[in-house]
């Protein structure tokens, strides 16, 4: 009987360790959510702040109910918060991170505009799913020399590139342009994100009003 008490205890360690871990990454990462979408609010992103406090809070109280012997209640919280996760993410979180991918209404308004011959790409940025939206080939341009180029065409000329990159260059190129539209897009590298950078604005760029 003694045996088979000390294998059960065994057997659970794996388990508790493995809910610890689990309860430790979601208070952390929680907490981090709360802090940068709660608090500082350095970006919005619907749902973010709830999916944080869950997390922050299932994490907490999994850990209690670990230091109070009770395995069980604690799996039970860590799934439960998990749950609770997902279906907040799928819900509000990601149908609200598509205001952050610009490519696709881009596409919408060069499908709506563009001539047989025109010229589609993008300035120092790869746009590979823009294919795919429009059916066409897009240049990739890296040079601004290379884009002076682009815009000598007599035809109808769109490209996306960062704001910041086109106002740098659009006093070279060699007619005007015109800003067809603006978006943000979710393009930050993580030294950025925890300095709290802005997330950049890249814009839709055509040769024709």
């Amino acid at each position: 009987m003694l045996a088979t008490a000390v294998e059960d205890v065994a057997a659970i360690r794996p388990i508790a360790w493995s809910a610890a871990a689990t309860a430790v990454l979601l208070l952390t990462t929680g907490s981090g959510a709360l802090w940068f979408f709660a608090i500082v609010r350095r970006y919005a992103l619907e749902g973010a702040a709830f999916v944080g406090a869950v997390a922050a809070v299932g994490g907490a109280v999994a850990l209690v109910w670990l230091l109070r012997r009770n395995l069980l209640a604690s799996v039970a919280t860590i799934v439960t918060s998990l749950a609770v996760i997902a279906w907040c993410v799928v819900l509000c979180t990601l149908p609200d991170f598509e205001r952050y991918k610009p490519v696709k209404p881009f596409s919408d308004i060069i499908r709506s505009r563009a001539s047989i011959g025109a010229i589609v790409g993008s300035y120092r940025f790869s746009l590979p799913s823009m294919v795919f939206y429009l059916h066409r080939p897009v240049m990739e341009v890296v040079l601004p020399d290379h884009l002076r180029a682009v815009f000598y065409s007599s035809s109808d000329v769109y490209f996306i590139m960062a704001e910041d990159e086109y106002d740098s260059v659009k006093d070279r190129l060699p007619v005007d342009t015109y800003v067809l539209a603006r978006q943000q897009m979710f393009d930050l590298k993580p030294r950025n994100f925890l300095a709290g950078s802005e997330l950049p604005r890249f814009v839709l760029v055509s040769n024709r009003d």
